[in-house]
């Protein structure tokens, strides 16, 4: 995922010099898998989003994970540009150990072909795949809810059951407390009345459970010996075709109030957590509509954002600086009302508002209608293979590969909110797999051998006796 951090450093890189043409190089897939460890995105999206960061001039995809003389002079390079901090090419072997090399940039600083970037403290990859891991169960019951199966967020189905009456407790147990904290709080004197609320609130109790029983033996009973198959591999966004925005269909929009070199404004309006490529086409999409527009984008409020999707991941100010760094975007507004008036369209002279059927926005309300009927509202089309959804839905499903990450780069446990147990559990799943994986190839290679495998048996047994 591109996130803030990766973004500054393109802005350092291509801020360096006066006059800088920024090459952006992505790895392949199986490259990234084997050093870096499990994608959320596959090289073609991730190439895909470089391409709307302003700063990029040029993508080169892929790129050889460890930039070579032979690499750096057939694209005509003048310098690298990295973080400082030596960078190891690390490969897991089968054995979990790490193998490091030294720093894969030390040629180029040796030759004074390196620059160093500053990272930006506290924004990164792992820190954005943290705050979706602590909040896993909650992630699940929402998914679960909106009509998702166990099967695919990759749990079984006792795991998705559980998790849902775990939820239904909770709401029980949090309705129970604030009727504890209300009969606290009266200001009448003891006495029959304040006695007739504790029953009520007792009644309520055994009521609560009574109805939770029943739930949870209906839902014992249901449940199915299901064969379970874990995932063994990361499940990720597979390569996509993305058709060129200016090949979608353009909505028919009165033109005839506009001259072909008038400034046009166009409002567009939305969370952004988790910026990605299908954000940007958006964007892109927009600023393409008539040949000169300024496109004004808003920024929903934590608050707004919480009411309306349920989860935030990342805050306000972390969301409205990531879309400085698109090349579309002309202004922003930090924070932007969820409703909108005419106040407001008036102040910012916005001459078109956007929507692509995100349930968050009223549409039915009579400032939309009205602008619907006088042709003012924009119908902006979905890119279908990628959203928030599908980004966190990646990580979910893979919630072990992504924990075994997470502590394997020093996370606490419980930052990750994960118990003893669980941590153990995760090793000793580990370990089993590294330890299957090494059979396999050990068998593997015995199988490609030209010798007799009686006798190739007889040699590897004698050597291990002694």
């Amino acid at each position: 995922m591109l996130h803030l951090g990766q973004m500054r450093h393109l802005e350092q890189a291509k801020k360096m010099f006066k006059n800088v043409y920024l090459i952006a190089g992505v790895t392949e897939d199986d490259e990234t898998i084997r050093y870096k460890s499990h994608i959320v995105n596959s090289m073609v999206e991730r190439a895909e989003m470089l391409r709307h960061i302003k700063w990029v001039d040029e993508v080169i995809a892929p790129c050889p994970w460890i930039i070579t003389p032979e690499f750096f002079h057939k694209n005509k390079l003048d310098f690298v540009a990295h973080d400082d901090i030596p960078y190891s090419a690390v490969q897991k072997v089968s054995e979990n150990k790490t193998k490091h090399c030294e720093d894969i940039y030390k040629w180029l600083k040796d030759e004074g072909k390196f620059k160093a970037t500053y990272r930006t403290e506290g924004i990164s990859t792992t820190e954005c795949i943290i705050k979706i891991l602590q909040n896993y169960e909650d992630f699940i019951d929402k998914f679960l809810k909106n009509g998702l199966k166990p099967s695919e967020l990759n749990i079984p189905i006792t795991t998705g059951k559980s998790i849902l009456l775990k939820k239904t407790i909770l709401t029980l147990l949090d309705k129970l407390s604030t009727q504890l904290t209300q009969l606290t709080l009266t200001n009448e004197p003891l006495g029959a009345g304040f006695n007739d609320r504790i029953d009520l609130v007792i009644s309520n109790l055994f009521k609560g459970v009574a109805i939770w029983l029943n739930k949870h033996s209906i839902i014992l009973e249901d449940f199915k010996e299901i064969p379970y198959v874990p995932s063994h591999e990361t499940v990720y966004s597979k390569s996509v075709s993305l058709e060129p925005v200016e090949s979608i269909p353009k909505p028919n929009l009165p033109s005839a109030n506009y001259k072909e070199d008038e400034e046009v404004v166009v409002y567009t309006y939305g969370v952004f957590d988790l910026l990605h490529y299908g954000h940007a086409r958006h964007f892109e999409y927009v600023k393409k509509m008539f040949s000169r527009v300024r496109l004004i984008v808003g920024v929903l409020t934590d608050e707004d954002t919480v009411t309306c999707k349920g989860r935030l991941i990342q805050p306000l100010h972390i969301r409205a600086a990531t879309l400085e760094h698109i090349k579309w975007v002309d202004e922003i507004l930090s924070p932007c009302p969820l409703e909108l008036t005419q106040e407001f369209l008036n102040k910012h002279r916005i001459d078109y508002v956007c929507y692509n059927d995100d349930p968050m926005i009223n549409t039915e309300s009579p400032l939309w209608c009205s602008l619907n009927k006088l042709g003012r509202v924009i119908y902006v089309p979905k890119t279908v293979s990628m959203c928030t959804t599908s980004l966190m839905l990646n990580i979910l499903k893979n919630y072990d590969i992504y924990l075994k990450r997470s502590l394997d780069r020093g996370v606490c446990r419980r930052e990750l909110k994960l118990g003893y147990a669980k941590e153990r559990s995760l090793m000793v799943k580990s370990s089993i797999k590294n330890f299957q994986k090494k059979l396999n190839d050990e068998i593997t290679q015995l199988t490609l051998m030209d010798k007799h495998i009686v006798s190739m048996v007889f040699r590897y047994g004698a050597c291990t006796h002694h």
